[in-house]
């Protein structure tokens, strides 16, 4: 598993900070998952876990 998240209010979210949002939500873990690949595809690879999290945090803060 492979995971990010940000909380922004979404009443109140400007572009800028939307793109910092999905930026951490999808892109990241793509990229991770997709570093991932090689190592997970040698014969007897086990499987793995990350997760990563910053909770209610501002972006930027």
């Amino acid at each position: 598993m492979n995971n990010a998240g940000v909380h922004e209010d979404p009443a109140s979210i400007t572009d800028e900070k939307w793109r910092k949002v999905m930026s951490t939500d999808i892109d990241r873990v793509f990229y991770g998952c997709r570093a991932a690949l090689p190592t997970l595809k040698r014969p007897g690879a086990r499987s793995s876990t990350r997760r990563r999290s910053l909770g209610s945090a501002a972006i930027g803060a």
